[in-house]
């Protein structure tokens, strides 16, 4: 089953990197694939389980916060992290390619987020789903002169799967106990003024 799971990544890894998807996504998935995300689906089974955001329309919030699975990957020397090791800060968490147009359009959005809210207290964590290494991940933050997102990548696409990203890019908002608060599918403006506001609140423990 586990090798099938790897296998199922693999396949919809490469099929998303040889097309473009729905509404500014890559889909990693096939509409047919079991995922409780997906084109015309929400991470909940209803909307009134969602507390909608003024100013940002597709970042769908949780009333109830929920546990994830979590998973290894690598920084850009090669150690072995895991959203562990970021416990007691609020995290956003950034599943991306090279490949994936749409990501690469909302990367200095992510690197001017970590500038301004960076710090004890929360993290941008940008994941490359790139199978061919860091070297691709790694070319593309020194040319677009992202200095403020570390590289992280995980070549096996298994962050994909654990967090139920149906494609990228994916974005989750963690909370301090390693729990989603909130998602996102598709790009979005992280900087922007409501984003920022929706995060100071939740670094202070009120996302009402």
């Amino acid at each position: 089953m586990k090798q099938n799971t790897k296998l199922f990544a693999i396949i919809f890894l490469i099929a998303g990197s040889l097309a473009a998807g729905f509404a500014g996504t890559y889909w990693l998935l096939a509409p047919d694939a079991e995922s409780d995300v997906g084109p015309g689906k929400f991470v909940v089974s209803r909307l009134e389980d969602v507390l909608p955001q003024p100013g940002i329309p597709k970042l769908v919030v949780l009333k109830q916060s929920r546990e994830i699975a979590d998973f290894a990957f690598q920084d850009g020397q090669g150690e072995i992290k895991s959203l562990k090791d970021w416990r007691g800060k609020v995290l956003v968490v950034n599943l991306w390619a090279t490949w994936c147009a749409p990501c690469k359009v909302e990367m200095p959005t992510l690197d001017r987020l970590q500038a301004k809210l960076g710090a004890d207290d929360f993290a941008v964590i940008a994941i490359s789903l790139d199978r061919s290494g860091p070297d691709g991940p790694r070319k593309f933050l020194e040319a677009d002169g992202l200095k403020n997102l570390p590289l992280f990548i995980d070549e096996t696409g298994e962050a994909g799967f654990k967090l139920k990203a149906a494609g990228l890019p994916t974005t989750l908002i963690i909370d301090r106990d390693g729990r989603e608060i909130a998602r996102l599918a598709g790009t979005a403006e992280w900087d922007s003024a409501p984003v920022i506001a929706f995060l100071q609140r939740t670094i202070a423990g009120d996302r009402l």
